[in-house]
Parts: C-alpha cells; sequence; structure tokens
C-alpha cells in the first residue's frame, strides 16, 4: 500500500510545483466542486485499477488537466 501512497505523493508534489496549476485534487471526480471558478486551472489524479504481477504492481492512473474557457 506504501507504493499507492508514493505515487499519488509523487504525482501531487509535482503537479502543485507547477506554476500553471491552481489545484491538485484526487479521488473521484464527483467530489470535487467544479462550480467553483477559483480552483482552476485544476489537475485531478485518478487511480482507475491496481494489478498484482510477480514482484511488481501496475497501476493504471488517469491524470485529467482542466480549465475554463470562455
Amino acid at each position: 500500500m506504501a507504493n499507492f501512497y508514493t505515487i499519488i505523493d509523487t504525482l501531487k508534489n509535482h503537479l502543485d510545483s507547477d506554476a500553471i496549476v491552481n489545484t491538485v485534487t484526487t479521488g473521484d471526480i464527483f467530489q470535487v466542486d467544479l462550480g467553483k471558478q477559483t480552483i482552476f486551472p485544476i489537475a485531478h489524479i485518478m487511480v482507475n485499477s491496481a494489478v498484482f504481477e510477480a514482484n511488481v504492481i501496475r497501476f493504471n492512473i488517469s491524470l485529467l488537466a482542466m480549465d475554463i474557457v470562455d
């Protein structure tokens, strides 16, 4: 389980340090209040699945980058 948090924390830290991204969220996209215009541009991390193989855990991760377009 530590591998999961290492991956998420690494992605989150990288996105937090990016000047273009204002907010970084994880989990269910429907739990994020997308009505707030102050959170954009936003990056959202979703872990779709994890497959346990011999000595490897393979994660399927989606990264959504969103902004408001007029």
